[in-house]
């Protein structure tokens, strides 16, 4: 085992989940500054800017989260089909794909305001 260190066993299943708490910091941040200088007034086409922003960075985080869960998933697959020890402890791996699946799905669910809510009040 390679990576097989107890911070770095708690680092691959938290991680899931501490970039869904970035992408929500990162998200509430985007949204009080547009709210401020009026982000939402400014047009790019069909959307508004802030609009525009809020759901770029909305579907870059569920894509690294998705691509974090797929990662994991690949490890132990990989390991199962090569017969070589994985990188972690099997468990580990399946705790971490499984944290990652989650957290893209709460990061997907989570956005689905900014489809078509008013950001601003």
């Amino acid at each position: 085992m390679t990576l097989a260190t107890r911070p770095a066993i708690l680092l691959v299943i938290a991680l899931g989940y501490t970039l869904w708490g970035g992408a929500l910091v990162a998200l509430y941040g985007v949204l009080s500054l547009g709210c401020v200088f009026g982000w939402e007034e400014v047009m790019l086409g069909p959307l508004t800017l802030q609009r525009g922003l809020l759901l770029l960075l909305w579907l870059l985080s569920v894509l690294v989260i998705a691509l974090l869960a797929w990662q994991t998933w690949g490890w132990l697959q990989a390991a199962r089909a090569d017969g070589q020890p994985p990188p972690l402890p099997r468990f580990t791996l399946w705790l971490a794909a499984a944290c990652s699946i989650a957290a893209a799905g709460a990061t997907l669910f989570m956005g689905l305001p900014i489809l078509g809510a008013s950001a601003c009040i």
